[in-house]
């Protein structure tokens, strides 16, 4: 009785991973910065793409965006959040505050979502 009991408990666990799987490689999100302000001024304006080429209908997106000065620090900033339906591309732009330092360059730092999940999750944090 007690190796059944368990049987069902790994089949169930086993179903369970099997589901979540699917969720997790439909998800799949690309992005690039494509042009920012070099100059000595602040706020620096940062412009991106963003593309779903997952399965799935996303909502309640937002990107952390900074801008490397060289100081070894990144200034940072959110997007607003925004849907992103399958197959869609968005354009976007934002300014981040540095202080007069000059950018040498910027990148997509983080990735959330508030669905398919139903919650807040960070999908992908750059290193």
């Amino acid at each position: 009785m007690k190796k059944r009991i368990a049987l069902c408990v790994l089949a169930l666990g086993l179903l369970v991973a099997a589901a979540g799987c699917d969720l997790y490689t439909g998800i799949t999100v690309s992005w690039s910065v494509d042009t920012y302000t070099a100059t000595p001024t602040s706020p620096v304006h940062v412009t991106y793409t963003v593309q779903n080429v997952g399965q799935y209908d996303l909502t309640g997106v937002n990107l952390q965006l900074g801008v490397d000065t060289g100081t070894g620090y990144y200034y940072t900033a959110w997007t607003s959040s925004f849907s992103l339906d399958k197959g869609e591309i968005r354009h976007g732009g934002i300014d981040i505050t540095t202080n007069g330092t000059s950018a040498i360059g910027a990148a997509v730092l983080a990735v959330d979502m508030d669905s398919p999940s139903g919650s807040k999750t960070v999908i992908y944090r750059k290193s």
